[in-house]
């Protein structure tokens, strides 16, 4: 929220609406109440949000791929000790 607010668009409804007290502008809840937020078209919504579930799947098997891999990791880590401190037969 805090981005919308400091957009251009945001900014020039709050100097059109606030009000003019000894040397601060105030901007009162009914305006900030009022500010409209604009939105993308239903379709780009459900665009986004299925563009976003895709990355976050995406980001889920990259997620399991890094534990399998530290997994491996570590049983090779624990082979090549056994291996290096294992009795000279």
């Amino acid at each position: 929220m805090p981005l919308i607010l400091n957009s251009t668009f945001c900014q020039s409804h709050f100097l059109a609406s606030y009000k003019q007290t000894t040397n601060l502008a105030s901007i009162n809840k009914t305006v900030l109440r009022s500010t409209p937020i604009p939105l993308p078209p239903l379709a780009e919504q459900a665009a986004i949000v299925e563009r976003v579930e895709a990355l976050m799947a995406s980001c889920r098997a990259l997620e399991d791929e890094i534990a399998a891999a530290r997994s491996h990791a570590a049983q090779l880590l624990q082979a090549v000790l056994k291996e290096a401190f294992a009795p000279a037969s």
